[in-house]
């Protein structure tokens, strides 16, 4: 990879280590680096994709609008990953929205330069078919979870992958602090119940609360809630 390119756009991005060095001149030119504050949105549903995100800092998620009015979260999106490929590979507007759930930075690769790295570079597309397939396999993972456990297993479990995905900050506590409206609209549940949900683990001394923030303090008693 050029040593004019900036390390830390290079951090974790297995995509862009795969570029060959014509594809990195070109890049250099095309290269857009768009910041987001905390809470803002970086894509919206329904609008033409013309071009791929990726997240080089912070952390964001991937939800839409329901039937019922209500946010659903379909995901999380940590540096490194790509968003939006698949609307631009199908040539069709974005299906979900993106948003910044902290300070994120991301780098824009326009359609025609990403399209025509997709039909030269085999490494460049075999990673991005590995990254679909990851999310497709955490979706139907999702989708078979919602389906057969009940609200406090799946609160449990859901736990549990974000602190094994996405982490946690220098004190221990989940690195995506998100609002109780949040948390239910991932676990497919109504707000009161999980705040009453969150209540219970932590009279039982499963987690820790700080305000949004959640410590995870008894991983196996969670661990076997999640599998009741």
């Amino acid at each position: 990879m050029n040593k004019d390119m900036n390390s830390e756009i290079l951090s974790g991005n297995l995509f862009l280590n795969h570029l060959t060095q014509d594809e990195i001149k070109d890049f250099q030119n095309e290269k857009k680096i768009f910041s987001y504050a905390k809470g803002k949105i970086i894509a919206s549903e329904g609008t033409f994709a013309s071009g791929v995100y990726f997240l080089i800092k912070g952390l964001g998620k991937i939800s839409k609008i329901g039937i019922n009015g209500k946010e659903q979260i379909l995901r999380f999106v940590k540096a490194g990953e790509a968003i939006g490929y698949c609307s631009v590979l199908m040539q069709r507007s974005l299906s979900a929205s993106i948003y910044a759930i902290e300070n994120c930075e991301t780098l824009f690769f326009p359609q025609a330069l990403f399209l025509k790295i997709i039909e030269n570079n085999s490494k460049f597309s075999l990673e991005l078919l590995k990254q679909a397939l990851g999310k497709l396999d955490d979706a139907d993972h999702a989708i078979s979870t919602l389906g057969q456990k009940r609200i406090g297993e799946r609160l449990a479990e859901s736990l549990l992958v974000m602190e094994k995905k996405l982490g946690t900050d220098t004190k221990g506590y989940l690195r995506a602090t998100l609002t109780r409206e949040e948390l239910s609209a991932l676990i497919g549940s109504a707000t009161e119940s999980t705040i009453r949900l969150l209540s219970v683990l932590k009279k039982e001394g499963l987690v820790e609360l700080k305000g949004k923030k959640i410590k995870i303090l008894k991983h196996e008693e969670l661990r076997k809630m999640s599998l009741s």
